[in-house]
């Protein structure tokens, strides 16, 4: 009876793991459709669209900001993959920016839904999406 329990003990904590590892997997892949179908929307709408994805979120190109130096901003990462027109978008991919593009945000800043992408032209501000 005792060797029952234990057997029976041990399926139940095998169950308990197996139920946690599909719900982190169900959670972990509505975030990945979540950015997605943000990305999706947008090129669908313009598929010209300058976005990239940093950080799980999907920033798209607003404007030049004729106000703001270099200086003022702090580097915190870096295109390292071009989308292509078919298939997913992915961390640190871009649609239109050049792989080795620094990110920026502003120096002292909270808000992260800005960032900023220095250009040819000058400095870009970079919005984040959200859905909806």
């Amino acid at each position: 009876m005792i060797k029952f329990l234990k057997r029976g003990g041990m399926m139940l904590n095998l169950f308990r793991f197996l139920a946690l590892v599909f719900l982190l997997a169900a959670c972990t892949n509505q975030s990945t459709s979540s950015t997605e179908s943000i990305a999706n929307n947008i090129l669908e709408n313009n598929p010209q669209a300058d976005i990239f994805l940093f950080n799980d979120r999907i920033y798209e190109s607003k404007e030049l900001v004729h106000s703001i130096n270099i200086n003022e901003l702090e580097e915190v990462g870096k295109i390292t993959k071009s989308h292509e027109k078919k298939g997913s978008i992915e961390e640190n991919m871009a649609t239109s920016l050049p792989v080795g593009t620094k990110i920026y945000f502003l120096k002292g800043s909270e808000n992260k839904d800005h960032l900023y992408v220095r250009k040819k032209e000058g400095v870009y501000k970079y919005v984040a999406e959200t859905e909806g």
